[in-house]
């Protein structure tokens, strides 16, 4: 990925018998991958939220601070989640038109 990401940022003109500029593929290489990593950090620490409660035996509504903050971790996690299959989404589609 890094590696095809610095050839598309040296060959400005790559893609262009494809239809695809190259500006245009590299940002939405960005936009997927810095969304995956996100989404990757933010389940995991969810993940550790959870091994902690049952480790130490406090609540879940006490480590989050309330209901409310836990509802903000899931629809984080769903907001992520949407974005990297749309972002991915689009990246295979620049990528095949």
């Amino acid at each position: 990925l890094a590696q095809n990401m610095a050839w598309l940022l040296k060959n400005k003109n790559a893609g262009k018998e494809q239809g695809i500029s190259a500006p245009v593929y590299t940002s939405s290489i960005f936009i997927f991958s810095f969304s995956l990593i996100a989404f990757i950090i933010s389940f995991t620490l969810l993940m550790r939220y959870g091994a902690y409660e049952m480790e130490y035996g406090g609540g879940t509504v006490v480590l989050d601070g309330g209901w409310f903050m836990i509802a903000m971790n899931v629809v984080r996690l769903m907001v992520l989640l949407a974005l990297c299959i749309i972002s991915g989404k689009n990246l295979c589609k620049s990528k095949i038109d």
